[in-house]
């Protein structure tokens, strides 16, 4: 929704999310669910930290730390098949957003990455333990700890990305397809 701003999250942007997935949960045609960016650099570069400065420290946790954990997990029990197209970025709450995705395209130009150490906090939305089951804990060690960034081919060879595309059209072609699979079955 915000490609000037790489598609940072806002609480706004969480809500409406949820709201998203209380109508994806209560309609029964619906049966298979496509997470796309608005065209840009990024599928998502995480939370946006501008959203955090006026939070009290309890406010932060229980606003924007326990929604957005609530609304990835809801996100990664959907019935439905969740297929993410990730073009570009996908970075912190970003990387675990595509994490809560059930498949995951990307572009070449992807890169994936956590860096919530550089700026002193940690994955808040359990994308470090999901990304643990997807790639294994080195990886995440390495991204979480000591700031390794993916390319589209490392999250495709280690298992965390299902096809790589050329562009931005073509990944969401191929989403879509996934999509239309999992619809059909």
């Amino acid at each position: 929704q915000r490609a000037a701003k790489l598609n940072c999250l806002t609480l706004t942007m969480l809500q409406q999310l949820q709201t998203h997935l209380d109508l994806i949960e209560s309609d029964t045609s619906i049966r298979a669910v496509v997470l796309l960016a608005d065209e840009g650099k990024a599928f998502c570069a995480g939370a946006d930290i501008q959203a955090w400065k006026d939070l009290s420290a309890l406010d932060m946790w229980r606003l924007w730390v326990r929604q957005g954990h609530q609304i990835f997990d809801r996100l990664e029990r959907l019935r439905q098949p969740v297929v993410a197209a990730v073009t570009g970025l996908a970075l912190g709450g970003g990387l675990e957003l595509a994490a809560a995705a059930d498949v995951r395209i990307a572009t070449q130009e992807a890169r994936f990455a956590l860096p919530e150490a550089s700026i002193a906090t940690c994955p808040g939305w359990s994308g470090s333990q999901r990304l643990v089951k997807e790639m294994g804990a080195g990886w995440v060690k390495a991204m979480a700890l000591f700031g390794q960034w993916w390319r589209a081919d490392d999250a495709y060879k280690n298992g965390f990305v299902q096809q790589v595309a050329t562009t931005p059209a073509e990944a969401e072609s191929m989403a879509l397809q996934w999509a239309q699979k999992a619809a059909d079955s």
